[in-house]
């Protein structure tokens, strides 16, 4: 696993400055969707918590071609989703905790699902 994670993080790397910008950008501008999304969740996600609990958990569903998922083990986050994003996100300098992860990816589970919806659509018409 951490030959492939080696393997495969330098291509993730190159894209995550840009994704970072974007995620900001996304966060600045919600429009009519901030509305709701603040009426469910307080406030919109940070671009750190959209990062961990929408984007990065997406990147690995795509990179590794299963599900991203979270899991415990002996009551302490574990599983290859949680390393990922935390591989990730120690490259970037701002590690945060296994459970800050699993708190992200639990809370903003549901914006993943539209975000899954949009990036499959966008990867559908990039292909034809």
């Amino acid at each position: 696993m951490n030959e492939l994670l080696a393997h495969l993080l330098p291509f993730t790397l190159k894209g995550i400055e840009r994704l970072i910008v974007v995620t900001e950008k996304t966060s600045q501008s919600w429009g009519e969707n901030g509305k709701a999304i603040s009426a469910r969740y307080g406030r919109p996600p940070s671009a750190g918590e959209w990062l961990v609990g929408v984007e990065l958990p997406l990147i690995f569903e795509e990179c590794f071609g299963r599900k991203s998922g979270r899991a415990r083990t002996n009551d302490k986050p574990s599983g290859p989703t949680v390393r990922f994003i935390a591989a990730v996100m120690r490259e970037l300098g701002s590690p945060p905790s296994d459970e800050t992860i699993v708190r992200a990816m639990t809370r903003f589970s549901e914006l993943r699902k539209s975000r899954r919806a949009v990036r499959q659509r966008d990867n559908n018409i990039g292909q034809k």
